[in-house]
């Protein structure tokens, strides 16, 4: 409760500051320092939040689950790379345990919390790379197969629901671009054949999202597969092995074939240029 109440005022004190700060004179403004005691209590919370993800089952206390699962992904989102934001992340990751719920309800419930701040018109400037690191760092250390499982499936029902929500928006597109490429490639090269299983879901997924009604879902179609195809051109001794299906490739490129003779031509110049 004290860690959501901090986030809460972190965001209002976040709103408000650019006007606070052009009001008030040089003497009213807070001197640097001020505030150490609340960022010191945060920090605390935090890593309490660290332990009780760990050792307390939330299962069949979603609501429970749910709250701090958003304080904790917001927490993510708007910290600065420090011991808070790594709090933040582990508490998230934590709660995608298996002891906090049968099947993928735990991690969805984890994962969901990222969608509307990603697809924000102005999201946090480190939002794209905290969600990535989210999913990746839970694929590192899967209790089990089973668990991996669940993270693999969970992760790809989250590259379909940013898909399918992502507006009209250039900037937007090119955030929801960057996090879905970064969890595929982390199923791709953590996930093993769980991951490669659940990948050979997107190439179902991504030719019917090519065909929807919405401009904007065609045109992100086509973006997310020109920044996916070059994950096949990385080889060599260098590059990460990957485990990927292998009719994923082909039906990208079919896509984006058929995509380059669409009637709107914001569709075909992205298929053209993919």
């Amino acid at each position: 409760a004290n860690l959501k109440e901090s986030n809460d005022e972190a965001s209002e004190d976040e709103d408000m500051s650019e006007e606070d700060d052009a009001e008030a004179g040089p003497s009213q403004r807070p001197a640097s320092g001020e505030g150490g005691a609340g960022k010191d209590a945060r920090k605390r919370a935090l890593k309490q939040a660290v332990l009780l993800a760990l050792v307390f089952s939330f299962d069949g206390k979603d609501e429970a689950h749910n709250d701090l699962a958003q304080v904790a992904v917001e927490a993510a989102m708007l910290e600065d790379p420090g011991e808070e934001q790594d709090a933040a992340l582990a508490t998230a990751r934590n709660l995608m345990l298996p002891h906090h719920g049968a099947g993928a309800n735990a991690a969805l419930r984890v994962l969901k919390q990222l969608i509307p701040i990603l697809l924000r018109s102005a999201p946090p400037a480190g939002a794209p790379r905290v969600a990535v690191a989210l999913a990746s760092g839970a694929l590192e250390a899967p209790v089990d197969d089973e668990h991996c499982g669940t993270i693999c499936a969970s992760t790809v029902v989250l590259i379909q629901n940013l898909a399918a929500r992502v507006p009209d928006k250039a900037p937007v597109r090119s955030v929801a671009t960057f996090v879905c490429r970064g969890l595929v490639e982390a199923l791709a090269t953590k996930g093993d054949m769980a991951g490669c299983l659940e990948l050979s879901r997107l190439a179902r997924f991504l030719p019917r999202l090519a065909q929807h009604e919405r401009v904007a879902l065609r045109v992100f179609a086509c973006e997310l597969c020109a920044e996916l195809v070059p994950l096949w051109e990385a080889v060599g001794k260098d590059a990460p092995a990957r485990t990927v299906p292998k009719e994923l490739l082909p039906a990208m490129v079919r896509l984006l074939l058929r995509r380059a003779s669409d009637k709107f031509p914001a569709v075909r110049a992205k298929a053209l240029a993919a």
